[in-house]
């Protein structure tokens, strides 16, 4: 038996969040050459694709180690030639209050619901919020509705789950607050 460990990302605030961390998928075959002289593994290895994910992909990834060892027909260890070890990748800490996004998401859907409802007919299904401390420019939240669920990306990306995101007429894979006009 062989045992091969595989990071895997967790998203505890899934669908509140996902705009802005993203999420990780595997490496791409138009972007394999480059990755590869990176240091990336294709067969292995797993890059951002969006959100923070994506622009602190290689604060966040860290580097893999490896291990040259001198095997027998069987497979056993003779001996170690040379050991690289791996260096773990930066922890990111954002200034989202996730309660604050919780509330500014609901009240965004509640608006949509009520302008809806007063003109009695789908005036918008869609909208952003943004929450700044204007002392500092933190950002404290930044919903993008509709959005969709990053936990369904976290281990392998559920191909059903995608393409109905991905061909939605209100492009909830979009960032609204910071990729539209």
């Amino acid at each position: 038996v062989d045992v091969q460990a595989k990071p895997v990302r967790e998203y505890p605030t899934g669908e509140l969040t996902a705009h802005i961390v993203g999420y990780m998928a595997p490496i791409p075959p138009e972007d394999a050459e480059e990755l590869i002289k990176q240091g990336y593994d294709p067969a292995f290895d797993r890059i951002g694709v969006d959100g923070i994910e994506y622009f602190l992909n290689a604060e966040l990834a860290g580097r893999r180690g490896s291990q040259l060892r001198e095997v027998d027909v069987a497979g056993a260890t003779i001996r170690q030639l040379e050991q690289i070890d791996p260096v773990p990748g930066q922890n990111v800490r954002l200034t989202i209050d996730v309660d604050l996004q919780k509330t500014a998401e609901d009240a965004l859907k509640n608006e949509i619901a009520l302008l809806n409802s007063t003109y009695k007919k789908v005036v918008s299904q869609q909208g952003v919020i943004v929450a700044m401390n204007p002392q500092n420019g933190q950002i404290l939240a930044m919903v993008s509705y509709p959005g969709y669920d990053n936990t369904k990306f976290a281990r392998n990306i559920d191909v059903t789950y995608y393409q109905q995101v991905a061909n939605d007429p209100l492009k909830p894979l979009i960032n609204n607050a910071i990729r539209s006009l």
